[in-house]
């Protein structure tokens, strides 16, 4: 049942998702729009990025978490593009939420099936290609953990987009 839920909710964020951007006024196709590619790390995920403008973007993913469930997430990121003088290249920090659907299965003791909520606050440098519109980032996103205890810990990998 609870997979049902989150399937459910995926599918409702997916949409609003899609409908928010396709909708926006001053939606751009190019330099900076929608990038969407994949993340290796904690979480794996498929990941898309749209670019408000140079500094402002949304960042979401879904995925897998260290082996142990579905993870899902939202980040809004502001980008820095002067602060590393090397061309093509941007470090950005931001902050959003993520909902884990954690599961443990262990030997010898009860399995462990929970829904989980972090704050994020991720940190982050993205190369952009200069003849592919690709982008190839690197992020650590520390996150604590609000439900159902509080706890603190790290989210982050390597991962490419491709800019459309």
């Amino acid at each position: 049942m609870l997979r049902n839920r989150a399937s459910g909710i995926l599918k409702y964020f997916l949409s609003a998702a899609i409908l928010l951007i396709f909708t926006t006024p001053g939606f751009t196709i190019g330099k900076y729009g929608i990038g969407a590619g994949f993340v290796l790390g904690d979480p794996s995920a498929i990941t898309m990025k749209y670019f408000i403008n140079q500094q402002h973007a949304f960042d979401a993913g879904i995925g897998e978490a260290g082996g142990d469930g579905f993870y899902l997430y939202g980040d809004y990121l502001l980008h820095f593009p002067a602060i590393i003088p090397v061309e093509k290249v941007t470090l950005y920090l931001g902050g959003g939420i993520g909902f884990h659907d954690f599961e443990k299965d262990r030997k010898h003791e009860d399995d462990i099936d929970e829904n989980r909520i972090e704050v994020r606050m991720p940190v982050g440098v993205e190369f952009e290609t200069p003849r592919i519109p690709l982008g190839v980032f690197l992020e650590i996103a520390p996150a604590m953990r609000l439900a159902p205890d509080v706890d603190f810990g790290f989210r982050g990998g390597l991962g490419i987009r491709y800019y459309f």
